[in-house]
C-alpha cells in the first residue's frame, strides 16, 4: 500500500508540464521511430475512420488502454525516484516496463480481444508498440508525472485508431 501511495500516487499527483522539453523531444524521436517503421512495414495506412462520435472515441481511448495500461506499466512497474538512481536503474526498468507492455498486448489479443490478435500478434506491429514502451518509460522517469506517458501513448492511440486504419485492423475488417 505504501509503494502505490509513494509512487503511483504521486504520479499522478505530478502535472504533466514537468520537464516538458524532454517529454517533447522523447515523443518526437518515438514518432520519427514510428513512421520510419511504418514506412519500412507498411502496416498502417492514411485512413479517417472516427466513427459516429470521434469525441466519445476519443474519451474511450484515455481510459482503455491509455490510463490504465500506463497506470500498470509505468505508474506500478518503474519506482518514481528512478532518475535518480542513475543509468543502469533506469536502463532496466525502461526494458523491464517497455517489455512487459509489449508482451500484453498478444496476451491481450489472445484472451480478451481476438478480433485484434492479426495486428497484436504481428513482430512488426510489436517493434513500434516496444518503442511507444521505450518513450513512455523514459517520459515517465524523466517528468515522474504518469500524465505525461498517459498524453503521448494517448496521442498516438488516437492517431493510429482514428487516422491510420487501426479500428478497421481491430475490427478484422
Amino acid at each position: 500500500m505504501n509503494y502505490l501511495r509513494n509512487n503511483y500516487l504521486r504520479g499522478l499527483a505530478t502535472p504533466p508540464t514537468r520537464e516538458w522539453q524532454a517529454t517533447l523531444l522523447i515523443t518526437t524521436i518515438y514518432i520519427l521511430c514510428a513512421l520510419g517503421a511504418n514506412t519500412l512495414f507498411g502496416l498502417f495506412h492514411p485512413l479517417y475512420n472516427p466513427g459516429e462520435d470521434p469525441i466519445r472515441l476519443a474519451l474511450v481511448l484515455v481510459v482503455f488502454p491509455t490510463f490504465l495500461e500506463e497506470s500498470i506499466f509505468r505508474g506500478m512497474l518503474i519506482p518514481i525516484d528512478t532518475y535518480q538512481k542513475g543509468r543502469k536503474a533506469i536502463a532496466f526498468r525502461v526494458l523491464v516496463s517497455a517489455l512487459a507492455f509489449t508482451i500484453w498486448h498478444p496476451l491481450n489479443a489472445l484472451t480478451i480481444n481476438p478480433t485484434a490478435r492479426p495486428i497484436f500478434c504481428d513482430t512488426r506491429f510489436l517493434l513500434i508498440v516496444f518503442v511507444l514502451g521505450l518513450a513512455c518509460a523514459m517520459v515517465y522517469i524523466r517528468s515522474r508525472s504518469l500524465w505525461s506517458a498517459i498524453v503521448v501513448h494517448w496521442i498516438t492511440v488516437v492517431v493510429w485508431v482514428m487516422f491510420l486504419g487501426g479500428r478497421n485492423i481491430v475490427a478484422g475488417r
